[in-house]
């Protein structure tokens, strides 16, 4: 019969081996998409309601556009690798650990950066896509969306759940003396 911690447990392997698949496919996404111009036009553009007759994918272009996508990347990174050290200590059974709950604490943060970072990026790729476009043909897009905020509201989430788990630590070792 399995307890609530080995299921914790066998939930937390499993959640290893999604992050360790989302940081293989983050890492090579961040670089195939501009390496790769046909794949930066099927995937990227329509998120950004682009069409390839509105951007101008020069070799510039491109590394600028890799440079400007590079933090949010590089933060995306950061989080699933903070994502994966909670899931190695829950694995551990670390559930009310100060390490585990900071890991908590550092991806509510990051999440919440990220979400305010993306519409600051995604402003910033359309103009270095369009950047050597004519003049007149140059385009400037700002937007939040509702999967931002949504996104926002998790990090939110992540956070307060990360304060209130500080708190039962603290209540548990205030405990832990009384016994």
């Amino acid at each position: 019969m399995s307890t609530s911690l080995d299921r914790i447990r066998t939930l937390s392997r499993r959640m290893l081996i999604v992050i360790h698949c989302g940081l293989a496919f983050e890492s090579i996404g961040l670089v195939a998409l501009w390496v790769w111009p046909s794949l930066l036009q099927k995937a990227l553009l329509p998120t950004l309601r682009l069409e390839p007759s509105d951007v101008t994918l020069s070799p510039a272009t491109l590394v600028l556009g890799f440079l400007v996508a590079l933090p949010l990347g590089l933060l995306t990174l950061s989080i699933l690798w903070d994502a994966r050290a909670l899931f190695r200590a829950y694995a551990q059974g670390e559930i009310f650990a100060l390490a585990s709950i900071r890991f908590l604490r550092r991806i509510a943060f990051k999440t919440i950066a990220l979400v305010l970072l993306q519409p600051i990026t995604r402003t910033l790729i359309v103009l270095a896509l369009t950047l050597a476009n004519p003049p007149g043909h140059r385009l400037l897009s700002i937007d939040f969306t509702g999967g931002d905020y949504s996104a926002l509201a998790m990090g939110g989430l992540l956070l307060a759940v990360s304060w209130v788990m500080v708190e039962a630590a603290s209540a548990h070792e205030e405990n832990k003396g009384f016994v």
